[in-house]
């Protein structure tokens, strides 16, 4: 039953981030984003608002004293590892993926100090609240960069008939959506959690994190059919920074994480080999071809097998 109630939550998480990025493009188009700009930062953040309601609502848990830090950190390096392997290896099966080589360097030597970012500051077995300030602002400095970088440009298809006062509806309305849901799907994990007496941070790894990676996938997938691989990229690599070092970082100011040792001596650098692969993956011909995508599903594949392994021993 409880499996049932996340998968329900999962499905609610995917339609609140639907609403709120509907909103987010009219106030994009509003203010003449670029695309790389779009896929990098709006729905990059669009796409990743059931893992900062997770975070969010795991946070406050904590803060009130039951212990989260395992679920959340789970779910977010869970949701990392699936956007850059499956999700990713599955677009580039069904069509070829390419990007620009300076764009490459640009997000994945970005992904990479993200991931190395993450790793440092929850060494010691904690993220408090200073590492936390520390990893949102170095997100902050790295968006407005991008900003000032990007050529600004209209070249994102926007919902029809959007009014400014109707995208703030939707961007309210699909917050509402998503405080709801995160709430369902963490108390439900919780449930699983205790009842099968699984680690909280294997559920998160492989039940939530994989679950909240679908939004990725759905507006990738839709990116990609429209012709705009670069905003599909951008938004994965994007998603990826913003999960591990910003969405951490804003939880990590609400409460200290307690980091599970498993997550500092496998996942987090084993997070880092993956994205540096993808990185030169790319890097090799500018384009991800049908051969490296399987390779990522399989890795993804491998990452399921071992962490389920762990979770019945």
């Amino acid at each position: 039953m409880e499996l049932a109630f996340i998968i329900l939550g999962l499905v609610g998480l995917v339609v609140g981030a639907e609403l709120t990025i509907k909103g987010a493009l009219v106030f994009a188009d509003h203010y003449k984003l670029s695309n790389a700009f779009v896929g990098l930062t709006i729905l990059a953040v669009g796409t990743d608002l059931p893992e900062l309601f997770i975070v969010l609502t795991g946070s406050l848990y904590t803060l009130g004293g039951v212990e989260m830090s395992d679920l959340v950190i789970g779910e977010i390096i869970g949701s990392a590892m699936a956007q850059i392997t499956i999700v990713l290896g599955l677009l580039g099966i069904l069509g070829l993926i390419s990007t620009q080589k300076k764009r490459i360097i640009r997000d994945g030597v970005m992904m990479l100090f993200s991931v190395l970012i993450v790793f440092l500051a929850g060494f010691d077995g904690t993220i408090d609240f200073v590492e936390g300030v520390v990893m949102v602002l170095v997100y902050v400095l790295y968006v407005w960069g991008l900003y000032k970088g990007e050529k600004v440009n209209k070249t994102f298809r926007l919902p029809k008939n959007i009014s400014l006062i109707w995208a703030s509806f939707y961007l309210f309305g699909g917050f509402i959506v998503l405080l709801f849901f995160s709430n369902i799907t963490l108390d439900n994990a919780i449930l699983l959690s205790t009842r099968f007496n699984i680690p909280q941070y294997i559920v998160g790894f492989l039940v939530v994190g994989l679950g909240t990676s679908l939004p990725e996938l759905v507006t990738s997938l839709i990116a990609i059919r429209k012709k705009a691989v670069g905003m599909a990229i951008g938004n994965l690599f994007g998603s990826n920074i913003l999960d591990v070092l910003c969405i951490v970082g804003i939880g990590a100011t609400i409460a200290d994480f307690s980091i599970h040792p498993s997550i500092i001596q496998f996942d987090i650098p084993f997070l880092f080999v993956v994205s540096l692969l993808v990185i030169l993956l790319f890097l090799k011909t500018k384009k991800l071809s049908r051969k490296g995508s399987v390779t990522l599903v399989l890795i993804y594949v491998l990452f399921f097998v071992l962490k389920l392994s762990a979770a019945t021993l």
